[in-house]
């Protein structure tokens, strides 16, 4: 991803820059006058403006940030090309700034963390999120508050100073960062910027991704162990050159749709029918029957855990696994959580070894579904990113301990969103934790028509939709369709109207409409019911005021009836927001 570089928005000095300083860095050098520091680095001059690398006569400046983006300080590189800091100055951290907040949300998309300005660059050039350290074992303060809760790299440099500065870094983000991995480049490549200039970009992005997939995260040394050098207490880095790892493919559950070893989400509206789809996908794993789509057979039979916080196992759950074909004895219900006093809750994401024990006990199990992601969210806001991070980390990292396929069903928020990626429900960090994503929604054309189309596709390409209807007499099931379906999710929700989204006031229209179909309802209880359906009172007036409701009073002292316009009771219905004199204005 390419962002402009920081210009006049870029954040303000901290206390102590001077006011050279602040001149300096509130004023854009021409790209033309990087080109020369450009190539003698072997870094493009988008990279060198991102971190806000100034010419200042002869030499170049960089800004060096505190972990909350302020400029804290100023490192010089002089035409013979050594660094000093400028007198006076604090020194910090070399990055583009703002960080991109969903980088490091994942194991699979990590930041990495370098030494010094250019190899900042080199990174940024590679396509990775990158944070430049002051020195081998310098800005660890900056970096632990930086960084938390996200899943980091570091690239060690291929020296002594390097590598136990390496360990030094590395043990001192343990339990800070999400995870902690270390690589080092290969034989003959000193650090990352000599990696870049070893070999063309794709081929030094595709090494590193290899080298980053296969790094064991690190893991402080026992206190009984006695480590190769000394770090903090007695702590080593765990490293590998790449040139030491073996590639390995994706491997699939259902092929560019769902993978082993990450996380998958699976949205939509209420009612549409995304617990069917996670129900067919668990019958399709245990029982080994083949993939819809592009007719991928069925592999191994195998286990699946899944956690519903909404149907009932006995009337719900278990006849639709055997509508489906499911192999029941290969799925275990994870029901919920048994305290240590006897007591018992509904499981949440901060107890994933309860999940862990479940796919232990499941044998063979390659499949996790958790149905609704928003029921086990805990004491965690939501809708706050460090929050989610937090929790979606440590569960992307299980899903890769253990091989598992996890699937979450998320819900659809109700803003007016134009993209279909920013519709799912909460925090932003779902999405970027999970590798794929797909959204279940109504076929704009036929109300009876369900369709699958891809949300996010980070390790797929040509991820195609496809379509299917909910049948069945009695206990219904999923029909797939056998063509796919060229639509987006952009798109679809573009056709459905409103991008998709209802808006709270169309629902409460909808409600409202449900309500009084029958004829006159005390107005105190459709506020209650208004309330318990999650529809604000401001909302609930404007969709009286739409509907043409009227308010009779019952006596003297009796209170207030709604009641919909004459005739629109029964079922018919009242004046819609869609006609012409109701258009809002």
């Amino acid at each position: 991803m390419k962002h402009p570089p920081p210009g006049d928005d870029a954040a303000p000095l901290a206390g102590g820059a001077g006011v050279n300083e602040s001149k300096l860095h509130h004023q854009d050098t021409p790209p033309h006058e990087l080109a020369p520091l450009a190539d003698e680095l072997g870094v493009s001059i988008d990279s060198l403006a991102a971190i806000g690398v100034r010419r200042v006569g002869e030499e170049w400046h960089n800004p060096e940030r505190n972990q909350g983006g302020e400029i804290v300080g100023t490192s010089r590189r002089l035409p013979t090309g050594k660094k000093l800091a400028i007198e006076g100055s604090k020194r910090g951290l070399a990055l583009r700034w703002p960080l991109d907040p969903y980088a490091g949300t994942s194991a699979d998309d990590p930041i990495l963390i370098v030494e010094g300005a250019s190899d900042t660059a080199a990174g940024l050039d590679l396509g990775f999120e990158t944070v430049g350290r002051p020195s081998a074992t310098g800005g660890l303060a900056d970096l632990s508050g930086l960084l938390a809760g996200r899943h980091v790299v570091i690239v060690a440099e291929n020296d002594k100073a390097g590598l136990g500065g390496a360990e030094k870094i590395a043990a001192g983000l343990a339990g800070v960062a999400a995870s902690v991995r270390a690589i080092l480049p290969p034989e003959g490549c000193k650090d990352l910027r000599a990696w870049l200039g070893s070999a063309d970009r794709d081929t030094v992005r595709a090494e590193i991704r290899s080298a980053i997939g296969l790094a064991d995260p690190y893991e402080p040394a026992a206190a009984d162990e006695s480590p190769a050098r000394g770090g903090r207490g007695g702590a080593t880095a765990i490293m590998r050159r790449a040139s030491e790892i073996e590639s390995k493919p994706v491997r699939w559950l259902w092929r560019n749709r769902i993978p082993f070893g990450k996380v998958t989400v699976i949205a939509g509206d209420p009612g549409l029918g995304k617990s069917f789809v996670t129900i067919d996908i668990i019958a399709r794993a245990t029982g080994g029957w083949g993939w819809p789509g592009d007719g991928q057979p069925g592999e191994q039979r195998l286990g699946a855990v899944l956690y519903n916080a909404e149907d009932d196992p006995e009337d719900t759950i278990r006849p639709r696994l055997d509508a489906a074909e499911a192999d029941c004895d290969r799925v275990t219900i994870l029901e919920g959580v048994r305290n240590p006093d006897g007591s018992v809750k509904g499981f949440t994401l901060d107890e994933l070894d309860v999940l862990e024990q479940a796919i232990d006990d499941t044998p063979d199990c390659g499949l996790v579904v958790i149905d609704p992601l928003g029921a086990v969210f805990g004491e965690a806001d939501s809708h706050r990113d460090s929050d989610v991070r937090a929790l979606m980390a440590p569960l992307s990292a299980l899903a890769a301990r253990k091989g598992v396929a996890i699937v979450l069903v998320a819900h659809l928020n109700k803003a007016q969103a134009r993209k279909a990626i920013h519709r799912l429900t909460g925090s932003l960090a779902v999405v970027a934790a999970a590798r794929m994503g797909w959204l279940v929604a109504e076929d704009p054309n036929d109300k009876d028509r369900r369709m699958m189309v891809n949300i996010k596709a980070n390790i797929a390409r040509g991820s195609s939709g496809l379509a299917f209807r909910i049948e069945g007499d009695g206990v219904p099931r999923i029909e797939w369709e056998s063509g796919e379906v060229s639509m987006t999710a952009d798109e679809l929700l573009e056709a459905l109207g409103d991008d998709g989204a209802r808006s709270e006031l169309d629902e409460a229209v909808e409600f409202l409409r449900s309500e009084l179909a029958d004829g006159p309802c005390p107005a105190s209880e459709i506020e209650k019911s208004a309330k318990s359906a999650m529809i604000a009172l401001s909302t609930l007036k404007r969709a009286k005021k739409h509907l043409r409701v009227a308010s009779t009073k019952r006596g003297m002292d009796g209170g207030w009836d709604w009641s919909l316009p004459e005739g629109c009771q029964n079922g018919r219905r009242g004046p819609s927001l869609n006609d012409g004199n109701l258009r809002a204005g």
